[in-house]
């Protein structure tokens, strides 16, 4: 009378989800594409393995150290780095609850993300705006992008204009 409840993934299926991210990056590259974005920010798949507050496992993935909550993240990108495409990684700048990711955990990860082969690991700017938005109570959560976040975007937009590589987003839609 509904939907079955969430479970663990087994070593197995997570690396059969490592497969279809090599398999979908080596699609993005056969599309002319020159990288991909691993999403990993929002609550989906990647996010979930990443914070400790929805990631509950006691094996090698285990959510009580940084390295364990970055293990999936790093085979999916070591299996998309074999495609010779740009990488980036789009990762949540923190949970801003306690007991979850902080942002010194988002900066370690980036950290580690870029010496795995990462061409861009970055936070999420709307990630970002929340949290500036809750540390500093004159700006409402509505407000407009910071002026960084435009420029970022205005540099991007410019990249793409100038033929500079184009990134496609990676999430598990494209498996």
């Amino acid at each position: 009378a509904g939907a079955p409840l969430p479970r663990a993934m087994t070593v197995g299926e997570i690396q059969a989800v490592v497969e279809a991210f090599a398999q979908a990056a080596c699609r993005a590259q056969k599309a002319g594409f020159d990288g991909v974005e691993l999403h990993a920010a929002h609550g989906y798949l990647l996010n979930q393995f990443y914070s400790p507050l929805t990631n509950h496992r006691t094996d090698a993935y285990t959510g009580a150290t940084l390295a364990g909550r970055l293990r999936f993240l790093l085979e999916a990108v070591r299996a998309a780095v074999g495609q010779e495409l740009l990488l980036a990684v789009r990762l949540g700048a923190g949970d801003d609850m306690p007991g979850g990711t902080t942002v010194e955990d988002s900066v370690r990860a980036c950290q580690l993300l870029e010496q795995a082969g990462v061409e861009d690991a970055a936070f999420d700017a709307r990630e970002l705006c929340r949290l500036c938005c809750k540390a500093d109570p004159r700006l409402a959560p509505d407000s407009p992008v910071p002026e960084a976040a435009q420029q970022r975007l205005a540099q991007l937009c410019a990249r793409r204009a100038r033929h500079e590589p184009l990134q496609y987003l990676l999430g598990e839609w494209d498996f």
